[in-house]
């Protein structure tokens, strides 16, 4: 069961989110409605929604919008009504810490910003925060930004690099600069070390190594 924390906060800012206890006491979902109130440089948005959240397993969260306002033909929006908020990475990463989800941290950094996206993108036909690609290759954006490198192949490069070392700043660094690590990406693969940060690369790392071997990279 996945262990979450700051539900009160959620709730508390949320008030007319409800949450759904089986017969034992464990979290199975929390359903309602939430008012979207944001502003993003000049444009603001203020609209109701309605969401159910999935918390039953040790999955991460599964939201979907119950209200019938975000469009089928939506691109980040699934056949089931659920909501595409990003890779698995970037959410656990963000929001799972020392084995407890931070369900109030995901709301406002993945829920809040998909439907301002959403209705940004509906208004304005462009995405305000940018847009990553489904499947491996949103996995292999994500870790991109994450090490900050410019290929897939350098992100294979520093992924391996991070499941086969400790850090030593000495060592050239694995993204073909020809320099120390400490004189490149001392900070990426010295926070790649974490273990909540190594545990998700290893989880992605031969899904990485797939994108890259279809690009011819490595």
């Amino acid at each position: 069961m996945l262990k979450i924390k700051n539900l009160e906060l959620l709730c508390l800012q949320y008030p007319d989110l409800v949450c759904k206890y089986s017969a034992d006491g464990e979290l199975l979902s929390i359903e309602g409605s939430f008012l979207l109130n944001r502003v993003y440089g000049d444009t603001v948005y203020c609209k109701e929604y309605s969401i159910t959240i999935n918390v039953y397993d040790n999955r991460l969260p599964y939201a979907k919008e119950t209200g019938n306002k975000i469009s089928e033909k939506y691109p980040h929006r699934y056949p089931d009504g659920g909501l595409c908020l990003g890779v698995d990475a970037e959410i656990e990463l963000t929001c799972l810490e020392n084995g407890l989800f931070d369900i109030e941290k995901w709301f406002e950094r993945f829920v809040v910003p998909y439907f301002f996206s959403y209705e940004y993108y509906m208004d304005k036909h462009q995405y305000p925060f940018g847009d990553r690609s489904h499947g491996k290759k949103g996995v292999a954006e994500f870790y991109m930004e994450l090490f900050n490198v410019d290929s897939v192949a350098k992100v294979y490069k520093c992924m391996r690099y991070t499941l086969a070392h400790k850090y030593r700043g000495h060592f050239l660094c694995p993204c073909g600069s020809k320099k120390r690590i400490r004189y490149c990406h001392k900070t990426q693969l010295y926070n790649a070390q974490r273990p909540e940060v190594k545990s998700r690369i290893n989880k992605d790392y031969l899904s990485i190594k797939e994108v890259c071997s279809y690009e011819h990279n490595i």
